[in-house]
């Protein structure tokens, strides 16, 4: 019975790996993810405070502006810019982190503002 019970702990643990709120600071700036995920599908919003606090990148509360699919511990998603343009990147669960590798990033080339390309996050 114990077993069954771990692995229902496990599994449920597993299914919603993503969601929640993360945060990452460097320096001075600030990256903040806030993810929803329903079965391979995931959704959320970022906020990318950067070049202290001069480039800030947020959507309102109720805008979505990631959305992706999920496979295993790795999430494909493509991203909205306040600025413009449309930018892809890979999230993949490591743990009780979350690794945010950038693939496409001309949004924030052409908005100027320096985000880095893998950002480590943490639970809020």
């Amino acid at each position: 019975m114990k077993k069954i019970l771990f692995l229902l702990l496990f599994l449920c643990a597993q299914s919603f790996a993503f969601s929640g709120n993360w945060i990452s600071q460097y320096s001075n700036d600030t990256y903040k993810l806030y993810l929803k995920e329903n079965k391979n599908e995931i959704v959320g919003r970022y906020c990318f405070i950067t070049n202290n606090g001069n480039r800030i990148d947020c959507e309102d509360n109720d805008v979505l502006n990631i959305k992706g699919h999920i496979n295993g511990n790795v999430a494909d998603v493509y991203f909205v810019s306040t600025f413009g343009g449309n930018g892809k990147a890979r999230i993949t669960k490591e743990k009780n982190k979350l690794i945010w590798v950038i693939e496409d990033s001309k949004p924030f080339d052409d908005a100027n503002m320096s985000v880095k390309n893998k950002i480590t996050f943490i639970r809020e």
